[in-house]
């Protein structure tokens, strides 16, 4: 049996959530790595095979504002990720 069968959705979702609560990307940034990862997944259940069921077919990316900070010149502008 592959390794990758014993990632469930429970594990995927929990890091999707804590990869967007600690990095400051762009919500298009984490629709691709959301992509990919479906992606990845649904190739390995339907085509090749490696697992039996598709763990990524319930993911969603969490809902997700961008907080405006001002810096210390308060010329620049910096985003702060807020997940709800």
């Amino acid at each position: 049996m592959y390794r990758l069968s014993g990632i469930t959705s429970v594990t995927l979702n929990s890091f999707i959530n804590k990869f967007c609560q600690t990095n400051t990307f762009s919500k298009s940034y984490y629709k691709n790595i959301l992509k990919v990862i479906k992606g990845s997944f649904r190739d390995a259940c339907d085509i090749y095979g490696f697992i039996k069921y598709n763990p990524t077919i319930t993911l969603k990316i969490p809902k997700i504002e961008m907080v405006k900070k001002k810096t210390a010149c308060g010329s620049g502008k910096k985003y702060k990720n807020s997940i709800k």
